[in-house]
């Protein structure tokens, strides 16, 4: 899924994903997306997933906002300065796996 440079966009029915690039400046909601392998959150942009549970990468840039109140479990979380990360049921291990 690649949300371009200042669009909207919203996926009311989509629930798995192999991959999510929001672009600078750019919206991406998916009331219903629970799964994805990669999630790129650009320069400004936005990304809103309530219900995703599980991603095995997270990378939010400077001055984007992620927000997805149920996800547990990511592989891989990068977080830039200046970012907004809303994540409160991740946790991390302490032991490497």
């Amino acid at each position: 899924m690649d949300v371009r440079q200042g669009a909207t966009f919203t996926a009311p029915k989509l629930a798995k994903s192999g991959y999510v690039d929001v672009r600078q400046g750019a919206t991406f909601t998916a009331p219903k997306l629970a799964k994805s392998g990669y999630v790129y959150v650009r320069q400004g942009a936005t990304f809103t997933a309530p219900k995703l549970a599980k991603s095995g990468y997270v990378d939010v840039q400077q001055g984007a906002t992620f927000t997805a109140p149920k996800l547990a479990k990511s592989g891989y979380v990068y977080v830039r300065q200046g970012a907004t990360f809303y994540a409160p049921l991740l946790g991390y291990d302490k032991k490497p796996s």
